[in-house]
């Protein structure tokens, strides 16, 4: 879609999500939790890895298309505009924390999770959740426990045995 809105033939969506797969896979591996260790900007991160992506597809674009493929794509993906929140999610954490429950989010996601994503979907700091434990933030990512032991920490210090944990990953969770 982003190719298209600048007039170019729209990419083969298979050839484009085997090659981010395999380019988001190495650049995890290379410079875990969005290059937080390695001091790497955020948008080289993601600008990296979606060139990769593109290469591996076969879609080799000048610097100057690339550029605005690029920032139609970062843009997009820093916006709520793909994600979805089901519509009971918002409800269910007010009430949770209206009945005394401290809410926190634990997500292998990048800084704009926190500061524009969840704002966008109206899942915000302070009404939906009480504190979030971000790995392109905090330079761990899941499974590691370490993760996990941060969100009790910020939760007050609680023991394991009185945290619920929901997650959606059975392999990272």
């Amino acid at each position: 879609m982003a190719a298209k809105s600048f007039g170019l033939p729209c990419p083969d969506y298979k050839r484009v999500h085997e090659g981010y797969n395999l380019a988001y896979s190495d650049m995890a591996k290379k410079y875990p939790c969005f290059g937080h260790a390695a001091k790497m900007p955020n948008i080289v991160w993601w600008k990296t890895c979606v060139r990769d992506s593109f290469v591996r597809a076969e879609y080799d674009y000048d610097e100057e298309t690339f550029e605005k493929i690029f920032r139609r794509i970062y843009s997009t993906f820093g916006s709520a505009a793909p994600y979805t929140v089901f519509p009971d999610s918002q409800p269910f954490l007010r009430w949770v924390r209206e009945n005394g429950l401290k809410v926190g989010l634990v997500s292998n996601a990048e800084y704009r999770y926190k500061d524009v994503i969840l704002p966008a979907l109206v899942l915000n700091e302070g009404s939906e959740w009480d504190f979030g434990v971000f790995s392109g933030l905090e330079g761990v990512e899941k499974p590691d426990p370490r993760l996990y032991e941060i969100a009790l920490e910020r939760a007050g210090n609680i023991a394991l045995e009185e945290a619920l944990h929901i997650r959606d990953s059975m392999r990272k969770d």
